[in-house]
């Protein structure tokens, strides 16, 4: 019989083998609900940050004096998970984003970021200031306005005009010539 297996047959084994089985659960436990509590941690955060994105939009004028319409939330809704995916990974969907934009007034633009609330702890300005680009792109000139789902009525509306078109304009600009009447402060 070895050294151990003696040792566990005597009544001070079996206290210290009890000892040892009940510290492995006392811990395992431990990190079980440790784990639990930050994950509804984590969850009440999110509620919190999205009430707060619900109050910035409740607290915001539009600038196109547009106003919030319930009707449009689930569409806000699909717009928020279609940019989510278009961001997330490698590469922007460039078109996903603009093209769903365009033609929003500034009460469905509030609705689209009260939607896309945060994502990933991130705001949908948070993304854009990460994934648009700061330096002129070819991609938004005067020939692809069509593949944002851009008029030049619209494109004019955004300070375009037709012998210049929005060849000098980043993504980032762009971007915040649509977003500015939502009213909303552009942080990106």
């Amino acid at each position: 019989m070895s050294a151990i297996a003696s040792f566990m047959s005597t009544p001070s084994g079996k206290v210290t083998t009890k000892i040892v089985a009940v510290s492995i659960v006392g811990v395992v436990l431990f990190f079980v609900i440790k784990a639990l509590l930050k994950n509804l941690s984590e969850g009440f955060d999110n509620f919190q940050d999205n009430q707060n994105f619900d109050d910035i939009v409740a607290n915001t004028p539009t600038q196109d004096g547009s106003v919030i319409d319930a009707a449009f939330k689930p569409t806000a809704k699909i717009l928020a998970d279609q940019f989510e995916v278009a961001m997330e990974g490698a590469g922007t969907s460039d078109s996903v984003l603009f093209g769903g934009v365009i033609g929003l007034d500034g009460g469905q633009l509030q609705q689209v970021y009260a939607e896309f609330g945060n994502r990933a702890n991130w705001s949908l300005f948070q993304w854009y200031a990460s994934d648009l680009g700061d330096s002129f792109s070819p991609s938004i000139g005067v020939y692809t306005w069509s593949d944002y789902g851009m008029t030049s009525d619209q494109a004019e509306a955004l300070g375009c005009d037709f012998w210049s078109g929005c060849v000098l304009w980043s993504e980032i600009q762009l971007m915040k010539a649509i977003w500015v009447k939502s009213g909303l402060p552009l942080s990106f």
